[in-house]
């Protein structure tokens, strides 16, 4: 049910705009181009924390999921697609999870991204969108005590350019 509320979250935060590099006007030119834009997001904000934090994809599909940016889309590889990663955020050892999510909105608005908070989702919840289209948002940990999800995905790209056999660091790390 949790990945299910971020998968219909990350569809309705698609701007169509092509992206890659913080640049509006670019078009990415291989699958490649776009999942290194989405891991590079997670890495910015990992930036900005201290050492031992970490953001763990191996609970889900570690290279992520691309999909069609229509739902009606026949997946004919013609149609524009987006690319999205999951991730759960690991904390150092007795860091408290409360504020979390309000600090990494914090942090993305530190970056130039539009950030805002969104009805429809457990609360509190940070959804970001950099200049390039490209979005990340995070929404609090579930149980209660968890840390937060997080899902960064591409603006919408040209399917032709789909390629599921990229793969990408499972865990991404804070000051590596």
């Amino acid at each position: 049910m949790f990945v299910a509320v971020i998968s219909a979250s990350l569809a309705a935060c698609s701007t169509g705009v092509p992206a890659s590099g913080g640049d509006p006007t670019f078009t990415p030119t291989s699958q490649q181009q776009v999942q290194d834009t989405v891991v590079e997001m997670y890495r910015e904000t990992l930036d900005k924390l201290p050492p031992g934090y970490a953001f763990d994809g191996s609970r889900y599909s570690s290279t992520g999921n691309t999909v069609d940016c229509d739902d009606n889309a026949t997946n004919d590889h013609l149609s524009p697609v987006r690319y999205s990663s999951y991730r759960d955020m690991k904390v150092p050892d007795g860091i408290p999870v409360e504020g979390l999510v309000e600090k990494l909105g914090t942090i993305w608005k530190s970056l130039g991204w539009s950030v805002d908070e969104r009805d429809g989702f457990p609360e509190p919840n940070r959804f970001a969108t950099a200049p390039d289209g490209y979005s990340i948002h995070a929404i609090v940990g579930r149980p209660d005590g968890y840390p937060p999800a997080l899902v960064a995905g591409s603006a919408c790209f040209d399917g032709k350019l789909a390629d599921k056999n990229i793969q990408v660091p499972a865990v991404l790390r804070s000051n590596e």
